[in-house]
């Protein structure tokens, strides 16, 4: 079921995503994220530099679960169906295919060469992961998995950092399993992250509680880290700022302490944890802030329908 133009089908996406739970034994829990990737309205409503959007350009749904060593979830709106996957992959793989929005400035037009073997534009990471990426996307196999999907000019497929997103606009059971299942064996063929190569012990004793969130939050690429902290619930981003904020002080000095030498690799890491905290931080108080605001324009609701009410009486 593909959504017509102008129809909002939110109900229906929503239905789909619960049969798609009920066949995997799954349950569907409720959201609210917007994604820059697909979003219509502006981002800038937050700011109140534009009119708030509607309600049907919010994920407001979505499904999780495990498929081997991957995190699955899958959200919906009234136009996309996204799957999101997390896992131990494609740290020196760094692409998006047909288009990338959210990447837009820290991924570039592949060759026409590479764009014609996949059948539809490829973006490739900056420096220092281009080459290892495009040598990766001349892989056949890879390519084979790429074209599988089909996706139209609407649809798109990002990788980079542990993370893969896949973009449809499809809701048929049959559609979407079987896009996932090309999806996962896409996935599947990436390089895996190889952890031993990190020398997370290396970094001073008093910062290895904070090992296991370098591990999930982490991530160099600035886009990358803001796209998956947008994504995060509320809840989530404040365990992240309670644990890393405290530690500030001795990240920075363990950071200075390396002068005019190239930081390392886990240092890199850490010092990315750190941006993600603060970043977390301002997140939480503009999130704060609008459900405050919007308290007294509830309230203010709630009192007009009470005059109608007696008016009416």
């Amino acid at each position: 079921m593909k959504n017509q133009p102008g129809f909002i089908t939110l109900e229906n996406n929503i239905n789909a995503l619960k049969t798609i739970a009920r066949i995997l034994g799954k349950r569907t829990y409720s959201l609210k994220l917007m994604d820059s990737q697909v979003a219509r309205s502006s981002l800038d409503w937050k700011d109140g530099l534009s009119g708030k959007p509607t309600p049907s350009d919010f994920f407001s749904r979505k499904l999780s679960y495990k498929v081997n060593n991957f995190r699955v979830t899958i959200r919906v709106n009234d136009e996309y169906l996204v799957a999101d996957v997390t896992g131990v992959f494609g740290s020196s793989v760094i692409c998006s295919f047909v288009n990338y929005n959210v990447h837009a400035t820290s991924r570039k037009l592949g060759s026409t060469s590479l764009c014609r073997a996949f059948g539809c534009k490829v973006y490739i990471g900056s420096i220092p992961n281009a080459d290892s990426t495009i040598s990766f996307l001349n892989d056949p196999s890879f390519q084979l998995f790429v074209k599988a999907l089909q996706l139209t000019k609407r649809e798109s497929l990002h990788i980079g950092n542990g993370c893969a997103s896949l973009y449809i606009q499809r809701f048929l059971c049959d559609e979407v399993l079987n896009a996932l299942g090309i999806f996962y064996q896409l996935i599947a063929l990436l390089p895996s992250e190889e952890e031993e190569t990190i020398y997370y012990k290396e970094l001073p004793e008093e910062l290895h509680m904070l090992i296991p969130w370098i591990k999930r939050w982490g991530i160099s690429d600035d886009n990358e880290r803001s796209n998956k902290i947008g994504k995060a619930s509320s809840k989530a981003l404040a365990k992240l700022v309670d644990a890393v904020e405290p530690e500030f002080s001795i990240i920075n000095t363990y950071l200075d302490s390396f002068s005019n030498k190239p930081l390392t690799k886990q240092a890199i890491l850490l010092g990315a944890l750190a941006e993600g905290a603060s970043e977390a931080k301002i997140l939480l108080r503009r999130r704060i802030a609008e459900k405050e605001n919007a308290q007294p324009a509830l309230a203010a609701d709630r009192k007009g329908a009470e005059r109608e009410s007696r008016n009416a009486d």
